[in-house]
């Protein structure tokens, strides 16, 4: 009897791990992505709302007259795992095992990129160079990045909207996007998938549990 239970218990368990394992291991292999691309721009270009500000991919980067714009490499970043303070607007560093921090530079195509990140709030700062007139705001983003229409974002493209020296100054007000937001921020927003997928597997491990121990109860009441 107690042979047929073992043989139970080592089957169920097994059958748990065959269905848990194989959408971990895709998720950490999977991880999630920031490129950053930097372009030349002109305060007119940055009037003229020439990229994208949700974390998509721009298809081109044309200027109002529709040139292509040109490429800057040589701008740093440092992107920072980050937590909001309780009670405030502002986010601070994560500390201890989970800290996390990360300077990246644009290469001569004018892009930097930073592979297995895990999911997660991070902050990105551009660093004061003398190729730029100021650096942008700090923008802060979360990994996968939510859409308002069709699937997060695991791969998130930041196009940083700061003018270079010497350009023509324009008031930041007058500078819009199609959507309404500044410029200068990918809008926070908060992701969830894939949270509740372990949950599942232990009240399911849990359930059949239950069912094969009340099924060894009868089982020695009928053979006594």
């Amino acid at each position: 009897m107690k042979q047929k239970l073992y043989k139970g218990l080592s089957l169920l368990f097994l059958l748990v791990i065959s269905f848990s394992l194989p959408l971990q291991v895709f998720a950490e292999d999977q991880g999630y992505s920031v490129t950053i691309v930097k372009y030349k721009l002109t305060d007119a270009d940055l009037a003229g709302n020439p990229l994208p500000v949700d974390g998509t991919k721009a298809e081109k980067a044309v200027n109002k007259e529709g040139k292509s714009l040109e490429l800057l490499p040589g701008i740093s970043y440092e992107i920072t795992r980050v937590s909001p303070v309780n009670g405030t607007a502002q986010f601070e560093p994560i500390q201890g095992a989970d800290a996390f921090t990360k300077t990246i530079t644009t290469d001569s195509n004018g892009q930097a990129k930073l592979s297995g990140m895990v999911q997660g709030t991070y902050r990105v700062i551009e660093k004061a160079n003398n190729q730029i007139k100021e650096p942008m705001d700090s923008v802060i983003l979360e990994l996968p990045l939510p859409q308002r229409n069709g699937q997060a974002l695991n791969d998130v493209y930041l196009y940083p909207k700061s003018s270079v020296a010497g350009a023509t100054v324009i008031d930041p007000k007058e500078i819009t996007t199609e959507k309404g937001t500044s410029p200068e921020r990918i809008p926070q927003t908060s992701g969830t998938i894939g949270s509740y997928y372990s949950f599942y597997v232990i009240i399911l491990f849990l359930a059949l549990m239950g069912v094969i121990g009340i099924r060894m109860l009868r089982s020695k009441k009928h053979y006594y």
